[in-house]
């Protein structure tokens, strides 16, 4: 009786697996892709590839604690135990992780991962992925125009990945393949650098759609006249302008029997002299810049002054406490003399 019970819990569980409509088309789409894969003959080797995968700790067990069933669920019957296709983990191949977000949610995303992996970006898809030899439809060559890399090399490598991630048939390999194709494609992700995971989603549909649409027709007669219309970008990236001045604050005191502060705010070179300073705050206050004093003060008084026109900016930082002491105009006898 217990064993009666335990089968039908777990029809019971199965079912709530595909209640959902996002997860029956999860389900529907690992029918299609698994049906059409059924025909490989590396696909019996799925034993030797969850031993692989264990080695190299890049498989993740399913989270709901249960297991598909191997003769009802909408999977085409596959003995799947207790992994789940698709929900597998990707092998960092040195501060990959911007680019491996960016092929699980590829992956994860129905209609382009069941173009990937069924291969339909080919003319005729009625062989199965990977048997180049009975498609109609050509691979990705190379044509005039594009870089010495063969075209569609990119794709190749990311409809192979695609394709293993669902078939528990990757591999650390496959994604290192990815990585070097890519390097080889794109300077800016050569090497072990971090990258912006944005920046590479936007390079990568842009490479396959240039590889798409570089796709050569052998089959197909030439019109006398074509016209072929391509998006020249998916997205302008505006660099962030570079700044050529950086922001400091005086406290101004002014001369007088009623002296005020008051603190301004000017802009200055970062690679400059002493005299800029002194300029701006001059030109800020509208006091001659021969009667400004710059120092440097605090609660317990003054630190240092700012004396030599040629010294160099950058003693000063932004949090420093400066100060511009307005001084009464120096007395000199040939002015008095000149006047006469």
């Amino acid at each position: 009786m217990s064993t009666v019970v335990s089968s039908k819990e777990k029809k019971s569980f199965s079912k709530k697996l595909f209640r959902r409509s996002s997860v029956r088309s999860v389900g529907s789409f690992m029918n299609r892709v698994l049906r059409t894969l059924s025909t490989l003959s590396h696909f019996g080797t799925d034993a030797q590839a969850a031993e692989d995968e264990k080695d190299d700790a890049a498989s993740l067990q399913t989270t709901t604690g249960g297991s598909l069933p191997s003769d009802d669920s909408d999977c085409g019957g596959f003995p799947f135990g207790d992994k789940v296709p698709g929900v597998a983990g990707l092998k960092n191949h040195g501060n990959t992780c911007f680019m491996n977000a960016i092929l699980q949610c590829l992956s994860n995303t129905e209609l382009f991962a069941e173009y990937l992996a069924l291969e339909q970006f080919r003319v005729g898809d009625t062989a199965a992925p990977g048997d180049k030899s009975k498609s109609s439809g050509a691979p990705l060559q190379k044509k005039a125009g594009l870089q010495a890399q063969e075209a569609g090399e990119v794709t190749e490598q990311l409809s192979g990945l695609v394709r293993a991630l669902w078939t528990f048939e990757y591999t650390p390999q496959h994604s290192r393949d990815f990585k070097n194709v890519v390097s080889k494609s794109a300077i800016q992700f050569k090497g072990n650098s971090q990258h912006d995971a944005q920046e590479f989603l936007l390079w990568l549909l842009d490479r396959v759609h240039e590889d798409l649409n570089h796709i050569v027709h052998p089959d197909i007669r030439p019109q006398k006249k074509q016209s072929n219309t391509f998006d020249p970008f998916l997205c302008i990236s505006l660099p962030i302008p570079v700044p050529h001045t950086r922001p400091l604050y005086v406290t101004v005191v002014y001369q007088g029997k009623c002296s005020s502060c008051m603190r301004v705010g000017v802009a200055v070179p970062l690679s400059g002299t002493m005299s800029r300073l002194r300029k701006a705050v001059a030109q800020e206050t509208k006091i001659p810049a021969q009667q400004i004093v710059l120092t440097e003060m605090y609660y317990d008084g003054f630190h240092r002054s700012f004396c030599d026109d040629d010294e160099d900016l950058d003693v000063i930082q932004e949090s420093d406490s400066i100060f511009a002491f307005e001084t009464p105009e120096l007395f000199r006898p040939e002015q008095i003399r000149s006047k006469r």
